[in-house]
């Protein structure tokens, strides 16, 4: 019935409007992608594909006035008779003519056009309008270069997406939306969403993702980029006037090349072009290198933007949008195209009630089920022939992988023992959407001087619920210490209950081997090879048995909640072993913390915490069965939690807390970026915690950089663990390559200066002070992940200065 009804719908619409289309060729005869093709005075409109071809609905009257438009090329306005067979337009360059700009010698003449488009920058800028758009969004990733491995993992085909030179379009989407922007406030509602090899998925196009507004000072990629208009243009760019052209409506156009002026600078290069007199944007094509961004494997992008007139408005306004790119990482290869284009734009618009909110993006309920007839009647720019093919190709992949037959087939193979599955494997059952996983001790084991060689068997089993998007997972397991010859049992269940809310909640019941300090700033895989190999053991433990339950989930876009209870059986521990590999002849220092104040036996109580987590203004992504949440780091990120212990079987170790933590990123432009953490907390009721309930300050003893906002670099484990009023303040200020990045030594390292400082102040004794300077980015080609810095220390530490190295991937 739905089907027969949208054909009726269909063919209702076809009656009133009539469809021209055409191809469009340059002065060779060669196809031309990316024409901006509208109606004349109008927002309807279309661009034509890699093929030159385009289609457009138009009235349903004798003649249809359309206009085709396209950079470096003359702009063409043509009357077409209807009924019409399809038209070839044939497009010529612009012709060079700089006699209406006037040449002065005492400037250069495109710096006299920049300076007068800096002056209307603001009033233009994207975030200062009010409108309302129709949206089209059309996404492909083509891989080039696949390998059948990577670290030992055999990679498939990608769903079908490979073919046997190991390339192919691995991603292919649209979408059709309705956009609202009302100056800062902006929504985004998508009616139809198509993903090529996935007849239930959603797109993840966005058309917020997808701007580009070059009236704002910088845009972001991994790093702020000036725009050419923006305030620092004449700092970062060379400006040259390459020539004028008239428009059909006879505003003139000027085409100014862009260069940036340092090497690397935060710059793009291409063309820019700028109306005569208003003073805005016709058009771009620009394109940002791989040494200008700080985007991993990203090797180019390129952009064009292509405006339209309208003369009821008086107005230029966006109507079509392409970014390529093209992007390696290790021996994958690949490129990929968004396109976008804009239409029946309203700038007059009467939101609604509520029109904004939280949601930046909402997916209708039946978006992602539109028919193929729908797609062939609305898509504004026409398929190439390789992916109507793609989209064929994974339809038939897709009823194939999903029948009963071929799932069982696969997991009959994947399934199948073999010998080296005594290290762990994985057993499915695709059809009903679970998985069984074991591990063995082989690859399941660690080491410490507490259990000496601690081996481990761990069962998992999940069930997932992808229409409901639901999930369930149990996992149980053993580990025994063969120095402490103590087994050590664990099990939980864990029930994710909708991903709209992410309402979640576990129940587990363990005995382990914790360290003191429970949000560890010691990794215990680190923490065992040095233990195993150097004889240098930096983690103090506890034996803790516990039964308990978590929940948490979103109350709120802006708030989520977790709430934690535990009953807690703890004991110390002592070594137990003195077996390593290197230095025999060395001790390992004692299971004790290096603390004067250190307090801890036997006991047992019960434990429970109360978290919210506020993000200001937190925005999300909405399909119907999940959201996904932005975590915009400029917009503060608030916790408070409340922990308490009680019901002690040592009434001493009973105490009430509170904790406040804040964490927010400035993002200061070419100035480069500051992150910044403070936290305060009190104990509202204590006698003497035992030290496991210490505030325990993430310190460090070794070579390797910890989280700089929320550790110290030099100050040792434990030694400012303490119960009473504390407040700490973590900075670091990242130059990027510019300002005083720029500078010779940091320019040659393709390096950026980052600096900073950490401080810690606790009642009743001195404060603690770090500064650092590091060098970040470091590293060969595209592998510039490695940071080094320099800490200095001021009051009373484990050290006065050192070097940090550390991993910066995102």
């Amino acid at each position: 019935m739905q089907r027969l009804l949208l054909i009726v719908l269909l063919l209702f619409t076809k009656l009133l409007s009539a469809q021209l289309q055409g191809y469009v060729v340059d002065e060779n005869q060669k196809p031309l992608q990316d024409v901006s093709v509208y109606l004349k005075g109008t927002y309807q409109g279309t661009v034509t594909n890699k093929d030159g071809f385009f289609f457009l609905d138009v009235p349903e009257q004798s003649e249809a006035p359309l206009q085709f438009s396209y950079l470096g090329y003359d702009t063409l306005s043509e009357v077409y008779s209807l009924p019409s067979e399809t038209i070839q337009i044939q497009m010529k360059p612009s012709p060079l003519n700089l006699s209406e700009v006037a040449v002065s010698s005492k400037e250069n003449p495109a710096n006299a056009i920049i300076r007068n488009a800096q002056r209307v920058r603001k009033i233009r800028a994207g975030k200062n309008q009010i409108f309302t758009a129709d949206f089209y969004s059309r996404g492909m990733f083509r891989m080039d270069s696949v390998p059948k491995k990577f670290m030992g993992v055999a990679i498939g085909d990608i769903g079908g997406s490979l073919d046997s030179t190991r390339s192919g379009i691995v991603y292919l989407s649209e979408t059709k939306s309705k956009i609202f922007q009302n100056k800062k406030d902006f929504k985004e509602i998508v009616y139809a969403s198509k993903v090529s090899g996935n007849d239930n998925g959603f797109s993840f196009n966005s058309a917020q993702d997808a701007e580009f507004d070059f009236y704002q000072n910088t845009l972001d990629f991994g790093t702020p980029i000036a725009s050419p208009i923006g305030n620092s243009a004449f700092t970062y760019y060379r400006f040259t006037l390459e020539e004028s052209f008239y428009t059909p409506e006879k505003k003139l156009i000027n085409k100014i090349k862009i260069t940036p002026k340092t090497e690397p600078g935060p710059a793009f290069k291409g063309y820019i072009y700028i109306v005569e007199d208003d003073w805005v944007f016709y058009g771009l094509d620009v394109v940002i290198e791989k040494q200008r961004m700080r985007l991993p494997g990203m090797d180019a992008m390129q952009i064009i933007q292509q405006y339209l007139f309208n003369a009821t408005d008086n107005r230029w306004s966006l109507s079509n949008q392409v970014l390529d790119f093209e992007f390696s990482f290790f021996a994958f290869k690949g490129n990929g195209r968004f396109s976008a284009v804009y239409s029946h734009y309203d700038f007059s618009p009467l939101f609604a009630p509520k029109t904004f909110g939280a949601a930046l993006q909402r997916f209708e309920e039946k978006a992602n089920k539109k028919e193929t007839l729908y797609w062939d009647k609305e898509r504004p720019i026409r398929l190439t022939e390789e992916e109507v093919q793609d989209y064929k190709k994974k339809d038939r992949i897709q009823r194939v992988r999903k029948s009963p037959q071929y799932l069982d087939s696969i997991d009959q193979v994947k399934n199948k023992f073999k010998w080296t599955n005594i290290f762990g494997k994985t057993i499915r059952n695709s059809q009903k959407n679970t998985q069984f996983t074991y591990s063995s001790p082989i690859t399941d084991n660690t080491f410490n001087p507490i259990q000496g060689y601690a081996l481990g068997v761990n069962l998992d089993w999940n069930k997932e619920w992808e229409e409901e998007k639901k999930n369930l997972n149990l996992k149980t397991g053993v580990s025994y210490g063969l120095s402490d010859e103590k087994w050590y049992p664990r099990v939980e269940l864990n029930y994710l209950m909708n991903s709209i809310n992410y309402s979640r909640i576990v129940f587990r019941a363990e005995k382990s081997l914790t360290q003191f300090d429970n949000a560890p700033a010691i990794v215990e895989t680190a923490d065992a090879i040095s233990t195993i190999l150097f004889k240098k053991n930096w983690a103090r433990h506890y034996e803790r048995t516990r039964i308990g339950t978590n929940w948490q989930g979103y109350l709120f876009p802006s708030l989520l909640a977790s709430y934690n209870i535990d009953f807690e059986k703890r004991t110390p521990r002592v070594n137990t072993t003195q077996y390593s590999i290197g230095f025999p002849n060395r001790r390992y220092a004692d299971n004790i913390p290096d603390n004067t104040a250190f307090d801890f036996e036997n006991h047992d109580l019960i434990k429970h915490t109360f978290r919210l987590q506020y993000r200001h203004q937190q925005k999300y992504y909405e399909n119907p069965r999940e959201r996904f949440y932005t975590f915009d780091n400029t917009r503060p990120r608030i916790t408070l939690e409340l922990e308490q212990a009680f019901a002690s079987s040592l009434k001493k170790y009973n105490y009430l807390k509170l904790d406040l933590y804040w964490l927010q990123e400035l993002q200061l432009a070419a100035l480069g970026n500051s992150q910044f953490a403070f936290r305060w907390g009190h104990y509202l009721k204590k006698d003497r915690p035992s030290f496991a309930d210490y505030t325990h300050f993430h310190g460090n003893e070794t070579l390797l950089r910890n989280n700089p906002l929320r550790s110290f670099q030099l100050l040792s484990f434990y030694q400012k663990s303490t119960t009473e009023d504390y407040a700490l303040a973590h900075w670091e200020h990242d130059f990027y390559k510019w300002g005083l990045g720029s500078w010779p030594l940091f320019k040659q390292l393709q390096a950026s200066l980052i600096v900073g400082g950490n401080s810690l102040f606790i009642a009743g004794e001195k404060p603690y002070f770090e500064a650092f300077i590091g060098l970040g980015n470091l590293g060969i080609k595209k592998l510039r992940f490695l940071r080094v810095d320099y800490v200095r220390s001021f009051g009373d530490v484990f050290k006065k200065d050192g070097i940090r190295f550390g991993l910066d991937l995102f």
